[in-house]
């Protein structure tokens, strides 16, 4: 291994010594650092074979953070598109059951949050419902869930 790869596999690992990275991500990060492709390329290689960068470990791990952040399904598969990921929605749902994570329970957390934020508020419940929607389509929730879940807080909480 050449100096300048010995270089490029001791950044790629301290990258990946802070948190997971898909290949996309590191590739990403070390070409900003200039190294050569080719030299990416095997140091990635290598880490792949040394099982430090396991992309279905990633996938889990960050289909179980985002959902546990409250992200609709359809917002996390943006997500791990965006870092290299090539996921379908299925295999998101999947995770989802084997993890426990609840979508219904997602959007739900969040219109009560949303909820909580605006209670203090003198504004009607039509605007309201206008920055629950707004928040939660930006989440990546669709617009029939979100009145689905307004509805069922409302009908909790009261």
């Amino acid at each position: 291994m050449s100096i300048e790869s010995s270089r490029c596999y001791t950044k790629a690992v301290d990258y990946l010594s802070r948190r997971d990275h898909s290949r996309k991500e590191l590739m990403t990060k070390l070409l900003r650092h200039e190294f050569e492709k080719e030299d990416i390329n095997n140091v990635l290689d290598l880490l792949q074979e040394k099982n430090y960068i396991n992309e279905e470990e990633y996938l889990r791990v960050a289909v179980r953070s985002y959902g546990n952040r409250n992200y609709s399904p359809r917002k996390i598969l943006e997500k791990l598109r965006t870092n290299g990921i090539n996921v379908e929605q299925s295999e998101i749902q999947s995770i989802f059951e084997r993890e426990g994570i609840d979508s219904n329970e997602a959007i739900d957390s969040n219109v009560r949050k949303i909820f909580r934020s605006l209670s203090h508020k003198e504004i009607s419940d039509y605007e309201i419902d206008t920055k629950v929607t707004s928040r939660l389509f930006a989440k990546g929730f669709q617009i029939d869930e979100i009145r689905k879940s307004i509805a069922r807080v409302r009908e909790l909480d009261s």
